[in-house]
């Protein structure tokens, strides 16, 4: 089975039906048939902040998600350790000239660990250290 990184940017294009990568993701759940969903515990970290402020219904809503998403069979849920903490803080201080996040450097550090190449994700940082944005 293929996998597949999965990003905060996807997970709010596929919760917020207002946001404009809405139906892409949509469409990309639809199409990527067998393959595993992989995110982690700080991905969901990045999602409910982002969502702090969108009102009770989304924030319920990603709530739910966040709380079903561990038990589905195609999903794998990385959990916190200080090991992804550490390797993520590396890549950060080592690209101290680009503006990614520490939840983006965690991600990459995952992926590349895991050997994944695609990100459902649209944010151009994942392009810059040679990752295929599939948004």
């Amino acid at each position: 089975m293929k996998e597949v990184f999965c990003d905060t940017h996807y997970f709010v294009a596929l919760l917020n039906p207002e946001d404009s990568w809405h139906e892409r993701a949509l469409e990309l759940t639809d199409s990527l048939g067998d393959t595993q969903y992989i995110t982690s515990q700080y991905i969901f970290l990045e999602l409910l902040n982002f969502f702090s402020a969108y009102g009770p219904r989304l924030r319920s809503q990603t709530v739910e998600y966040i709380e079903r998403a561990p038990n589905e069979s195609n999903v794998m849920v990385i959990a916190q350790s200080d090991d992804l903490l550490e390797q993520g803080l590396e890549l950060y201080k080592q690209r101290h000239d680009k503006s990614y996040s520490l939840t983006d450097c965690i991600s990459m550090s995952i992926m590349r660990e895991r050997r994944i190449a695609n990100v459902l994700s649209s944010d151009a940082h994942f392009v810059q250290e040679k990752f295929t944005l599939l948004m």
